[in-house]
């Protein structure tokens, strides 16, 4: 596959001042390496999740279950255990991660954490996170309050303790995005949450109908963008499909295919943003950006407005009485 054939003019535009010039084949590594993949592993092409972008009066939101030509995994039925079974089972029956097995969901490394009880996988959302939150997932993805739980594999990633140390800080965002040369949120997504946020209670959609979670033996995921928020270095290390490691501009973000739920991992990165903002970072680490990759945090900074306030919440009758006891 040629670079010269494939239209990467807006993933690399711009590059900041001091950087120096970085060759283009090292910018773009990542986005060939899935683009090959795709085809390889899946027979897809770079857009194979281009209907995720369409919405129109024969394709409404919420009609796409089905439609993918690969199989999806049940969202109920796939609970992640936590303490049981071990560490093998709960690798391959609970944790979804990617195309390339049990590596860091979004680097790639091969060395993953070691010493917790998950197998190598830590949460998006901890487990310490107020319920507000969790009914606020529930109330954008259109189930009923209480559906969300922290302990279902939809909210694992694997990671290595780079990883989870700089995630759990709100060192990342990551985002779902239409293809990897069109790096903005998938349309069919931006609408239903927002529609969701909006409306009745009955007339929500439930977001799995267009964003099944996805199982990762017949299915590459969705794609992502991971933005590295405050790194210590403006060079980021990657790993490629084979294991060899390289170096990228932290500021173009990083690539991946995931099997981790779209609106879960957004969410996840409204927490991390609050973090950052909290810590004085954000601003400074927005400005880092390459152009195309801040147009994205914009657009994700307008979707996720108001979403980690707690005023979205709607709690059960059981569960409201006991908080206003």
């Amino acid at each position: 596959m040629h670079i010269d054939k494939l239209s990467f003019h807006t993933l690399v535009d711009g590059i900041h001042e001091g950087w120096g010039r970085i060759p283009l084949h090292q910018r773009v590594a990542r986005a060939l390496e899935i683009i090959e993949g795709l085809e390889k592993k899946y027979g897809l092409g770079p857009d194979f999740d281009a209907m995720l972008d369409v919405v129109d009066s024969t394709r409404p939101l919420g009609c796409l279950a089905g439609t993918p030509g690969y199989e999806t995994t049940d969202f109920e039925r796939a609970k992640y255990q936590r303490h049981w079974g071990d560490q093998q089972t709960r690798i391959w029956n609970c944790l979804e991660v990617s195309i390339l097995g049990n590596k860091d969901f979004a680097f790639w490394s091969p060395r993953l954490l070691t010493t917790c009880h998950y197998g190598g996988c830590a949460y998006l959302i901890s487990v310490k996170t107020p319920v507000q939150h969790l009914l606020t997932i529930d109330r954008l993805g259109g189930q009923r309050p209480g559906t969300f739980n922290v302990m279902h594999r939809m909210n694992a990633a694997a990671m290595d303790c780079d990883t989870h140390i700089d995630w759990a800080r709100g060192g990342y965002l990551i985002i779902p995005v239409v293809s990897a040369q069109k790096l903005r949120m998938p349309r069919r997504f931006v609408e239903t949450v927002k529609h969701n946020k909006q409306c009745a209670p009955n007339d929500r959609i439930n977001i799995h109908n267009d964003f099944p979670l996805r199982a990762r033996d017949s299915s590459p995921g969705y794609l992502f963008l991971v933005i590295p928020l405050h790194l210590r270095y403006k060079m980021t290390q990657l790993f490629s499909i084979d294991g060899e490691d390289y170096r990228a501009p932290a500021c173009d973000g990083v690539l991946t295919l995931f099997h981790g739920d779209p609106l879960v991992c957004t969410y996840a990165s409204a927490i991390n943003k609050d973090k950052c903002t909290w810590s004085g970072k954000w601003d400074t680490a927005v400005e880092t950006l390459t152009p195309t990759v801040k147009r994205l945090v914009d657009e994700f900074v307008e979707v996720t407005e108001g979403w980690t306030s707690g005023a979205l919440a709607e709690f059960p009758d059981g569960m409201a009485r006991r908080r206003r006891s």
